[in-house]
């Protein structure tokens, strides 16, 4: 009942359905409806005219119902039907006024409309029109209402008695009417084309827009327009009751009741009371729909519309509340009331409550990803932890069997292969080392461990890890330390040393041109203590001032476009940072944007011995000698071991680093294998990896301990790990170790912790053997011999370089005069590159400086310099020529063993390839290697050939031997 009557009385749907149409449209709909208003009531203002106003012409005729009876009923039944109910109301409204002033008697007639309005309205309000039977059925409850209740009606109200037979006449006299109205009507909303509906009040209702739009809206209707719409009835409702309760009050002899009246008064009262009803419900009805209409439009509908907004507003997620908040400040609220200004308070109100809500999920989210944060950091921790351990075990195994090749070969091109590899293999360590740094000081894991340790020997480390790189881009490197400084001191080198060499690295990587210079020093503070002052100075790119303080910053690099081919993570300074913050100090940075930079800190170091680090170069000069020449410190044939690893690549390098010692090496790959060989056999010392697969080593040594029949109680047992974490040595003591090794092993450590643990009597030292010289090379004007040797790689190979060096002097040196003279700069560019590298092939690095120099002007075509430079090159070029004449043309005797000719031809191909490929630093090598192999018979003269041209590096001539040949 109730969503009958919402639905009878609102027009909520119409309503948002014409303001959702365009302006055109509305405008067509509004000018259509006030157009047909003003036609229909044009028509029945002259039908009250110029018809007889006799009062017959409203009451059927009971013998012929004929339709000039009921044309105005007809007029405001179309009318009503396509233009709405309520535009049909104020015209009958308006026909009311117009029936009272013209015949004020017949006023109450006007009721009739009323119920035209209704039966007109209700069938196109439920869609009846839409179907045949309800379309049928429309016309008959239309003839039953106009036709037998109206008349019945007004029977009364004349006093005429009204029969069963005259009921039925009456309703079948207005059926062919109501049944003509109700199917045209089914026929204009079903067949008229929408655009002539969409021009009707009620026509809309039947398009296919308007079903559309119903779908996609809520149609269910508020409590508060229901219950205004039930209160405005009931009102009026009321107010009828009460006028018939006391109607007999407005009447001559009111003090008698109406129940109470005689029978033969009775219909002339009841005359005059269905006659004031009548017209009290004129005037009462249309006032009623108004006062509806303005309640649902002003009060009904924007509190509706607020309510579903913020129905909406509570139900969403954030990121839609800030749409619902966007959809009530839109919403159309012009009462210009409370009702508006509490829609202006709601608009504020989400808005603040909104962001508030969004603050407090954003908190939310925040947490939450900072717990998600924590998890990863610390799952990235225990993944870094545990592959430590496999990432450097690959690394280890590389460097151990470089080590053999170093200790083993007598080949000096291998020896310097193998040292290049060595070098690589470090620094590849070192940073894994970094990145697993990074992640512990994150973890804040990061331990400073303090130990004893000696300066000179940390300075010589560094000076070895970074002269390549400072070779490799012609900068120089200077190292000035303060003699007085003292060499034995107490801390954490391994983290002093790394922040150095992180500044060194950083400071070669951004210089071109100039070089790097690192000072060492100390300020004396206390008995016991100094600070140790480190500071490096470049003369590099430099770093602006405001980019200074993103220096720290991890991951990230500086002045990125200019350094965009310069390699690097931006890790390096940050750890810096962090490790001198955790040592105490600090690192001061001072920068000229364009001229370079300078690095420094100062910490705080225990001294144990004042000695100072005294004259570091020639330390320096000890210490490369000394990693030059590998000799084992002791032998132990009689000594016998046992190494426990579940790597076998492992096992092989520590036999390889041994193998010179000559102690017998017993290996195991798994916990369960160990348990077995120590009930056979009593071992000296015991070698057992941390981290194995089942049973890992502190686990085999418990069990160790506690095996019965176990041949080794008290044998020294020593740990082996990659994962060198802090308090190592503390972890391995207290599980029962004696000792542990950190890998990749150092072989020099390894032998002293052998030194310490194998018995005395076993051991046999091993004597020193002599630092290589350059014997049979007598010193020369203009070459460095030691330099020449490093370059060549042995005194043999260097030899025959020199002779053919100045073999090929007297044709070079005319050449490039020649050259000079025809100003052919590209072929003055080739000459001058070829003498640049043989001359510092042999040692001749002033000379090579000098072409290089040249080597530059004539690619950028400076003729005047290449002229009033070439003859002090020329000079300086052919005076080498006396300087080589002491050593022979044919050289010393040589044992050779000839190769064969397939042999040679192989050689002979590299040496092309590397021609080809433009390496003439390697065809100088290949060169002197193959000359010292005895060359077949038949290969002779063409080596002799190719050896001159190989001599002087001419890569023209060289091919040129090979396409003749």
């Amino acid at each position: 009942m109730r969503n009958f009557l919402t639905k009878l009385f609102t027009y909520k749907s119409s309503i948002f359905f014409i303001k959702s149409m365009i302006p055109s449209q509305r405008k067509a709909l509004f000018l259509t409806q006030i157009g047909a208003g003003i036609v229909c009531f044009f028509l029945l203002f002259m039908h009250r005219m110029f018809m007889p106003r006799d009062f017959h012409i409203f009451i059927p005729s009971f013998s012929s119902f004929t339709l000039h009876d009921y044309i105005d009923f007809l007029i405001i039944s179309v009318f009503a039907t396509v233009f709405g109910s309520f535009p049909a109301t104020v015209l009958m409204l308006l026909c009311f006024i117009l029936q009272s002033v013209i015949m004020g008697a017949f006023a109450f007639a006007e009721f009739g409309f009323l119920l035209c309005i209704f039966m007109a309205g209700l069938p196109v309000r439920f869609r009846w029109y839409m179907s045949i039977p309800k379309t049928a059925m429309t016309a008959i409850l239309t003839s039953f209402v106009l036709g037998s209740c109206w008349s019945a009606l007004f029977d009364a109200i004349v006093q005429h008695g009204t029969t069963i037979p005259d009921f039925i006449a009456d309703f079948v006299n207005a059926l062919p009417m109501c049944l003509m109205l109700a199917f045209l009507s089914r026929a204009f909303f079903t067949r008229a084309p929408d655009s002539v509906k969409l021009r009707t009040l009620n026509g809309i209702k039947y398009t296919d827009d308007y079903a559309d739009f119903c779908r996609t809206q809520l149609e269910s209707p508020t409590h508060l327009s229901t219950k205004l719409t039930a209160a405005i009835v009931i009102e009026a409702l009321f107010i009828i009751t009460i006028s018939i309760l006391f109607i007999s009050s407005m009447k001559p002899k009111p003090e008698v009741s109406f129940f109470l009246m005689p029978m033969h008064e009775k219909p002339e009262r009841l005359s005059y009371v269905l006659k004031l009803v009548m017209l009290m419900l004129n005037a009462t009805i249309p006032f009623t729909m108004l006062v509806n209409l303005f309640v649902q439009l002003k009060i009904a509908y924007p509190l509706q519309l607020m309510s579903t907004a913020m129905r909406d507003f509570t139900s969403d997620v954030t990121q839609e509340q800030q749409l619902s908040v966007l959809d009530i400040r839109l919403l159309r609220i012009d009462t210009h009331d409370e009702i508006e200004e509490l829609h202006k308070s709601l608009v504020a109100t989400t808005k603040r409550l909104s962001t508030f809500i969004g603050k407090l999920q954003q908190e939310k989210k925040l947490e939450e990803d900072l717990k998600v944060a924590k998890e990863a950091n610390k799952a990235k921790s225990r993944f870094l932890s545990n592959m430590s351990h496999e990432i450097r075990t690959p690394i280890n195994a590389i460097l151990g069997m470089d080590e053999m090749i170093l200790r083993e070969s007598g080949e000096e091109q291998i020896i310097r292969y193998a040292a290049d590899i060595k070098n690589a293999g470090a620094a590849l360590l070192g940073i894994v080392n970094d990145i697993l740094d990074f992640s512990k000081i994150e973890a804040g894991k990061m331990e400073i461990i303090p130990a004893g340790y000696e300066l000179s020997s940390m300075v010589n480390d560094l000076v070895n890890m970074v002269s390549k790189r400072a070779e490799d881009k012609g900068l120089s490197f200077k190292v000035d330390v303060d003699r007085n400084t003292p060499n034995f001191l107490y801390g954490d080198d391994v983290r002093i040393r790394q922040c150095i060499l992180n500044i060194l690295t950083n400071a070669f990587k951004y210089t071109n041109e100039g070089g790097v210079t690192m000072s060492i020093g100390f300020e004396k503070t206390g008995t016991e203590h100094i600070m140790l002052s480190v500071r490096v100075d470049d003369t590099g790119i430099g770093i602006k001032k405001e980019e200074i303080a993103r220096l720290f910053t991890a991951f990230e690099r500086l002045d990125e476009k200019r350094n965009r081919t310069t390699e690097g993570t931006g890790l390096g300074m940050n750890i810096v940072q962090r490790l001198l913050s955790l040592m105490g100090a600090k690192l001061e940075v001072r920068s000229e944007y364009g001229k370079g930079s300078s690095f420094s800190f100062s910490i705080r170091q225990k001294v144990l011995q004042w000695s100072g680090v005294g004259d570091f170069s020639g330390k320096l000069r000890e210490s490369l000698a000394k990693a030059r020449s590998y000799k084992e410190s002791f032998h132990a044939p009689d000594a016998e071991i046992l190494v426990v690893d579940d790597t076998r690549l492992n096992l092989t390098v520590m036999k390889g680093l041994l193998k010179q010692t000559m102690i017998r090496i017993d290996t195991a790959e798994s916990g369960h294998e160990t348990l077995s060989l120590v009930k056979k056999k009593r071992y000296d010392v015991i070698f057992i990896d941390h981290r194995m697969p089942g049973m890992d080593g502190i686990e085999t040594l418990s069990e160790m301990k506690k095996l019965e029949g176990n041949m080794n109680e008290g044998v020294p047992c020593i740990a082996l790990t990659a994962n060198a974490i802090s308090g190592a040595r503390d972890m391995y003591i207290e599980a029962g170790f004696d000792d542990y090794l950190s890998k990749p092993v150092d072989y020099e450590k390894l032998e002293k912790m052998l030194l310490d643990y194998i018995p005395g009597e076993k051991i046999t030292r091993a004597e020193k053997i002599s630092d290589g010289g350059t014997e049979g090379i007598p010193d020369m004007e203009g070459i460095d011999i030691a330099e020449g040797i490093r370059n060549c790689g042995n005194c043999a190979i260097l030899l025959d370089a020199m002779r053919e060096f100045r073999a090929s002097i007297t044709e070079k040196a005319a050449a490039i005069e020649s050259c000079v003279k025809k100003c052919d700069w590209k072929g003055f560019t080739i000459l001058v590159h070829s003498l640049k590298s043989t001359a510092r092939l042999i040692g001749a690095s002033a000379l090579s400086d000098d072409a290089k120099f040249l080597e530059q002007c004539g690619d950028e075509k400076k003729s005047a310099e290449i002229e009033a430079r070439t003859p002090a090159l020329l000079a300086e070029y052919r005076k080498l020529s006396e300087s080589l004449a002491p050593i022979s043309a044919s050289g010393p005797e040589k044992t050779e063993t000839e190769i064969s000719e397939e042999e040679f031809d192989e050689a002979a191909r590299g040496i092309r390839e590397f021609a080809e490929a433009f390496d003439l630093d390697s065809v100088g090598f290949a060169a002197g290697m193959l000359s010292e192999s005895g060359i077949p018979e038949s290969r002779r003269e063409f080596f002799e050939k190719l050896k001159s041209a190989c001599a002087s590096l001419d890569r023209a001539r060289i091919l040129n031997l090979f396409e003749k040949q």
